[in-house]
């Protein structure tokens, strides 16, 4: 799993450093905040751009006019919390003055008229938000558009962990089936497993399978997952087959789309799994990290963002704070916590942010959740409350991925009774 693409458009999908580590709950804040001050300010001054002071270099402060202390109670609202300041730190009372200092660790507003002298620098608003609210103030606009945040997950192919899969896939997922185009389908398929720091060729579990039935079988998996839903003939969710060393053949256009016209079609139900295939695309290995001749990734990333705006939960409007459950749930302290039952999920984590007036919208954001891949959520069918929230998926799928790779021993005896109960009924017993 890949941290989310901001804004994610058909140049190459990768975060800048600076916002490496925000989420979506921060530039959304940030965006409203910087909404906020711009239009205020572009009221006052139409045609004068709000002054902009730079601070000492070593924490590079800005230091901006502002007059509004609704904004303060705006922000404060979506944050969650109210803005704090160290002892020695004033703010100007609202009800005094009707005027407010917005204290943040990089951004400070403060009343045209006013000087901070010598105050120590407050604090309240976390740098994530406060550097990209820098950001809009800095271009004099505040972003606004709606964009795609794609989150990429890299699925293991290799038949032996074909098993796992389903736990991390989801409905309203875009799936790319990626495969060579020098190889042929009808040959056997093979396996390419990482032993230590080599890559070792290994024989497919199912000895007899092609790399057709390889496909087959991803198809088959996506098709389980079929919406009640089409576009333009297309079913949902959607696949895009992604043909590989394109520099290897003649034709890789031509290639590709034989693929599908003859060997898929002669396996895949016409009416069942074609309908699933939105388009077929050959992609050239050699002009990877190239800073010329990127059409085809291009055309990847443009027709994987088409697609993307096609899909119903795109549009949903989405309330702040369930992206601020989102947030807290990527905390460090969190993350090693690794799972909690959904009862107590409730109570640490999605309580002091969210209140609902329909028992549903509880149940809708664990599912909004679960599908972003922020959490795996597990439904206990006997009582709802026992119901697992896994709040780290990396680590779920390292833990089945080395639970899948280790081979019986017959030298332990004692752990084939818990090897018996996993197969049976996938169920892992914990022995000291």
């Amino acid at each position: 799993m890949f941290p989310a693409i901001k804004n994610a458009g058909t140049g190459a999908w990768r975060n800048p450093a600076s916002l490496e580590h925000t989420t979506v709950f921060d530039h959304k804040v940030a965006a409203k905040t910087a909404e906020d001050l711009l239009s205020k300010h572009s009221e006052q001054q139409a045609k004068k751009r709000p002054r902009i002071v730079a601070s000492n270099k070593t924490d590079q402060t800005i230091q901006m006019v502002l007059k509004d202390e609704n904004c303060v109670g705006r922000l404060q609202r979506r944050l969650g919390f109210p803005l704090m300041a160290n002892e020695s730190a004033t703010l100007f009372s609202p009800r005094a003055c009707s005027r407010v200092s917005l204290i943040t660790q990089k951004i400070i507003f403060v009343p045209e008229d006013q000087d901070l002298g010598n105050q120590k620098k407050p604090f309240g608003v976390p740098d994530e938000i406060a550097i990209i609210l820098e950001q809009h103030l800095d271009k004099n606009e505040a972003d606004t558009d709606e964009k795609i945040w794609p989150i990429i997950w890299d699925f293991a192919g290799q038949d032996i962990y074909r098993a796992m899969h389903p736990i991390f896939m989801s409905s309203d997922d875009i799936y790319l089936l990626v495969f060579d185009l020098t190889k042929k389908l009808s040959e056997k398929a093979e396996c390419r497993v990482n032993v230590g720091h080599r890559e070792l060729t290994a024989t497919a579990l199912n000895g007899e399978d092609t790399n057709l039935d390889h496909l087959f079988r991803w198809m088959d998996l996506i098709h389980s997952l079929k919406k009640n839903f089409q576009s333009d003939g297309l079913s949902y969710p959607p696949v895009i087959l992604v043909g590989t060393h394109a520099d290897c053949v003649d034709d890789p256009r031509q290639a590709i789309e034989s693929v599908v016209e003859e060997e898929c079609s002669s396996v895949f139900d016409i009416d069942t799994y074609l309908p699933h295939i939105a388009d077929c695309l050959p992609i050239d290995n050699t002009k990877s990290g190239k800073s010329t001749d990127q059409e085809e990734i291009i055309e990847l990333r443009r027709k994987i963002l088409e697609l993307a705006d096609t899909m119903p939960h795109t549009k949903k409007k989405i309330p702040l704070q369930w992206h601020r459950v989102e947030k807290e749930i990527c905390q460090p302290v969190w993350q090693q916590e690794k799972y909690l039952l959904l009862e107590s999920f409730r109570e640490k984590m999605v309580s002091p942010y969210c209140t609902f007036e329909d028992e549903g919208d509880f149940d809708e954001l664990v599912y909004f959740l679960h599908g972003r891949g922020t959490i795996v959520y597990h439904e206990y069918e006997h009582d709802k409350k026992k119901g697992l929230i896994v709040l780290n998926p990396q680590w779920l799928s390292h833990v089945l991925c080395e639970i899948i790779k280790v081979k019986p021993d017959d030298k332990e005896p004692w752990i084939i009774k818990d090897r018996k109960k996993l197969a049976e009924k996938g169920v892992l017993s914990v022995n000291d």
